[in-house]
């Protein structure tokens, strides 16, 4: 089964470093206080680099990992951010897997092509795309303030990875135990 994950608010807590930096409104999504081309710049790597792992993130998709399931990292960084996103992942114990970096609007064409079974973000746009596919993908939301307002029969939202392994996520029987 493959399992395409994002990791910018969803498994790295980037929101956290930026409101260090800026005074975010956190129910706007892109927050639009952080500077066009921001994560271009040396503070803007920076922050993907000290960003700290969500708690039991790595655990969880370990689990996922041991059961089988094909993990993709997939991320709207830019490319310019490839060897910190590699190397954040692995100084964070995450799993292997391969890593994407692609426009928020190509992720879900991206899950879609490759047949996807889950897919977890926290992103309102890739959320909605993946949604509007009707394809038949499990989608975990990751909520936050901007991405409260989902809700779908596919949709699973949680604040916390520990979460996940609670009862009600029966219904997606395969990826967690």
């Amino acid at each position: 089964m493959l399992v395409g994950i994002d990791i910018c608010n969803t498994i790295a807590n980037v929101n956290y470093e930026l409101l260090h930096k800026f005074n975010l409104n956190l129910k706007k999504y892109p927050a639009p206080e952080v500077p066009d081309n921001y994560f271009l710049t040396k503070a803007g790597l920076k922050v993907f680099k000290n960003a700290r792992p969500f708690y039991q993130a790595k655990d969880i998709l370990w689990q996922m990992a041991a059961q089988g399931c094909r993990l993709v990292y997939v991320t709207s960084r830019p490319k310019v951010a490839n060897f910190i996103t590699r190397r954040w992942l692995e100084v964070n114990e995450f799993p292997k897997g391969k890593v994407e970096f692609l426009s928020s609007r190509d992720k879900a064409i991206m899950a879609k092509d490759s047949g996807m079974v889950a897919f977890f973000d926290d992103d309102p746009v890739v959320i909605m795309d993946l949604l509007e596919l009707s394809i038949p993908i499990n989608i975990y939301v990751k909520t936050a303030p901007y991405n409260r307002h989902f809700n779908a029969s596919n949709i699973v939202k949680f604040q916390k990875w520990g979460q996940l392994r609670h009862e009600n996520l029966k219904k997606f029987t395969g990826l967690f135990t």
